[in-house]
């Protein structure tokens, strides 16, 4: 059975309330193409990001700044070494790179630095970059979901209400 049959016998068939039934999609276009196999069914249907913002806005009581990336380029740049700049490289892809890696593969920042090439000091400057996040109020791509994940392990009552709100995920 595919994720859009068992989302639509959900639905249809075994009559569950619209409001408690959740789809997540990995990306916007398939969100998109969810929503086209679906209508008529008032489906729920979010990107993963989007349902991770989501949670991070509650847990936090307010919706928080989403950074692009020359902002993340920019936070990041100022704690990481300076590096010579060679022709045609990005010295700051790499760091980037890490910190999904960081984040979204739930690694340790001292495991991905000595996995990497060109990411020296990236270890260090985890922490320091998610306390400028929190200073700002801001929460860049990877946070969305990373931020969420966080949120709901640590408060229960939280946890609690979003389990509450998305029965059938």
């Amino acid at each position: 059975m595919t994720a859009i049959g068992g989302f639509a016998r959900l639905l249809a068939d075994r009559g569950y309330e619209r409001d408690t039934v959740v789809a997540l999609a990995y990306n916007k276009k398939a969100q998109e193409e969810m929503a086209a196999r679906l209508p008529g069914l008032g489906a729920r249907i979010h990107t993963l990001n989007a349902w991770g913002y989501a949670i991070v806005s509650r847990a936090l009581g307010r919706r928080p700044t989403l950074l692009e990336e020359r902002e993340v380029r920019a936070i990041v740049e100022r704690l990481v070494p300076s590096r010579q700049r060679r022709v045609n490289t990005d010295p700051i892809g790499p760091y980037l790179d890490g910190l999904s890696l960081i984040r979204l593969g739930l690694r340790r920042p001292e495991e991905v630095e000595d996995s990497l090439d060109d990411v020296t000091g990236l270890a260090a400057a985890y922490e320091p970059y998610r306390e400028e996040l929190r200073r700002r109020g801001a929460i860049d791509f990877d946070e969305q979901v990373f931020g969420a994940v966080e949120a709901l392990l640590r408060d229960g009552e939280l946890r609690r209400a979003v389990q509450a709100d998305h029965r059938h995920l």
